[in-house]
């Protein structure tokens, strides 16, 4: 079980005492940044997934913000002096206008989770990237402001079905279970300098984590990875305003000993999963006629 929780912060796993997240061994991990200053969440999560670069994987910031329609999208080129909301206004309009959306692509090379014993959601770079910009449009307050309240019912809305998602994929065979969280980061970013709210994030995932635990086999084991952390008052770094990205990642496992990079993961990962078992069992007997003339297929 590899469990991606975005923004999860070292410093902050010690400073609220979290119960499940340390797990037999963890701490900071090294992290890298490529068109930006600090790590980036598309960037890294490919490099984590594959053990290969941004300029090899080929997600960067460059195409993680395109738009699907070329016009539309050179059109955006020029808005970049505008105000976040009233580009999300905009986005808004071209989106109901042209049926134009963003688009973030998913690398073709081959990682932890290439194969047919092997299944991942919501990994950005590599599976399902359009769940981040689901939750990267919680911030968005478009036509109406937010409140937090129905910003933290968004964000949580969307993380209880991947990390659901994760404890089901336990009683199904597969050698390695992925997933990507992003609400820590989003709750990062809003609530960088507001406790009670981003501690009520951590002890929550802590809780999902603690789920997921309890459903795994005797045989089963489980690595926790970030991308980097998030700067607060409660772990600051020279430099850096609250709510930005920090440079410490982080790595937790059960086995007792953990990746210290993320150009390490891949190779750690294949390392542990090389005495498990899969069988794919039988095959299923699909009725093609009848779902034709139904419609499915």
């Amino acid at each position: 079980m590899v469990l991606g929780i975005d923004a999860l912060e070292p410093e902050l796993v010690d400073h609220w005492d979290l119960d499940n997240i340390p797990l037999e061994g963890y701490g900071e991990m090294e992290t890298y940044a490529y068109t930006k200053e600090r790590p980036l969440t598309p960037e890294v999560w490919p490099i984590i997934a594959t053990g290969l670069g941004p300029e090899e994987h080929g997600v960067t910031k460059g195409n993680t913000s395109e738009w699907d329609n070329p016009v539309v999208d050179f059109a955006s080129k020029f808005t970049w002096f505008l105000s976040f909301r009233m580009r999300g206004l905009l986005g808004d309009i071209a989106t109901k206008v042209t049926g134009a959306d963003h688009t973030i692509p998913d690398t073709d090379a081959e990682g932890i989770f290439t194969g047919r014993d092997r299944v991942v959601h919501n990994w950005p770079g590599v599976e399902n990237s359009d769940w981040l910009r689901k939750v990267w449009a919680t911030a968005n307050p478009g036509e109406n402001d937010t409140s937090k309240d129905e910003f933290d019912r968004s964000v949580y809305d969307i993380a209880v079905q991947q990390l659901a998602w994760a404890q089901e994929m336990l009683a199904h065979p597969a050698t390695v279970v992925g997933v990507h969280v992003h609400l820590l980061d989003m709750g990062g970013h809003i609530y960088s300098n507001n406790e009670n709210r981003l501690r009520k994030m951590y002890e929550w995932t802590d809780m999902w984590v603690g789920h997921i635990l309890d459903a795994m086999d005797d045989d089963d084991e489980m690595l926790i990875l970030s991308d980097h952390g998030m700067v607060t008052p409660w772990s600051e770094e020279d430099g850096a305003e609250y709510g930005e990205h920090s440079w410490r990642a982080f790595s937790s496992s059960t086995t007792g000993n953990r990746p210290e990079d993320i150009y390490d993961v891949k190779q750690w990962v294949e390392e542990t999963v090389n005495r498990f078992e899969y069988d794919a069992g039988e095959e299923v007997d699909i009725p093609e006629e009848q779902l034709k003339e139904l419609g499915y297929i």
